[in-house]
């Protein structure tokens, strides 16, 4: 559980090392845990106004203590011109979902 999310540099390297040769369903979750936010997180930004707006208007909530790299990961989320390509072929909106 430790590696299920990013955690500091050069703790969990190894898992995903193993991950990448690994075909089980457990690896496949590791990887994409990694892959699909890894990516974002490394780069210095911080969250926006025009982000916490967004977060705002669709509802989402961020807890006080987010460290400073998941807020940059989060920006990096935000901003990714794939992810905001994506937002528009969802059928709804994380806001208008049932709870």
């Amino acid at each position: 559980m430790l590696c299920a999310f990013y955690p500091k540099p050069g703790t969990c390297e190894n898992v995903y090392r193993q991950a990448t040769q690994d075909q089980s369903i457990t690896a496949q979750a590791v990887r994409a845990e990694y892959t699909g936010y890894a990516r974002y997180l490394g780069r210095s930004a911080s969250l926006s106004d025009a982000d916490r707006q967004y977060l705002k208007d669709h509802g989402i909530w961020i807890p006080s203590d987010l460290s400073l790299a998941n807020q940059a990961g989060l920006h990096n989320v935000i901003n990714d011109a794939a992810w905001v390509a994506m937002q528009s072929r969802l059928p709804l909106t994380i806001s208008s979902a049932a709870p």
